[in-house]
């Protein structure tokens, strides 16, 4: 016959195996500790066991909690993140209509030859000259953002500069315009 596996072997055999010294820092801890087990009729062995194992669960389900409560916390954030996002991108075009809509209204007084009254000249256009580089008619209509299609407001826009060229504040160059101040 040929060998067989290892013998199983019992809890006596496999003590030393499953064995952990504990150290208290002091006597009247241990006999403390004896006391509570022999209290509840188990041996200090047992009860400590018992109260590890307990205290791990115990830790175990406060982690379990913390992760779900930030998990949820999480979903939250992303929802808000969501609600957030839409609600600028709706301001986004708010402010971008109404922006349109101003420079129409500024424009409109410039192409609007019987206009009498004070006429107020885009910020923009003013700082978008005051940079220094020359600027063709359609760079100003790129970094203004006016629609070609858009005749008043382009007719307003060319008035503007041919109102500041009378001025001395810019110059009709042949690539297009420089501001002079």
């Amino acid at each position: 016959m040929g060998k067989r596996g290892p013998k199983p072997q019992g809890k006596t055999e496999t003590i030393h195996a499953r064995t952990v010294k504990v150290y208290f820092p002091n006597e009247s801890m241990l006999d403390q500790w004896k006391e509570l087990a022999a209290k509840e009729r188990v041996s200090l062995s047992k009860f400590l066991l018992w109260h590890a194992d307990r205290s791990l669960r115990k830790r175990s389900m406060v982690t379990e909690k913390v992760v779900d409560q930030l998990k949820k916390e999480n979903e939250q954030l992303k929802e808000e993140c969501v609600h957030l996002s839409e609600q600028d991108r709706i301001r986004e075009l708010a402010y971008k209509r109404i922006d349109e809509e101003v420079q129409k209204l500024r424009a409109e007084k410039f192409s609007d030859e019987g206009f009498s009254g004070q006429r107020q000249y885009d910020p923009r256009l003013i700082e978008l000259l005051k940079r220094g580089n020359r600027l063709s008619d359609d760079d100003i209509l790129d970094e203004l953002h006016v629609d070609i299609r858009d005749g008043k407001t382009v007719q307003g826009i060319s008035k503007q500069l041919v109102m500041l060229m009378k001025y001395g504040l810019v110059d009709k160059i042949p690539q297009g315009w420089r501001w002079k101040g």
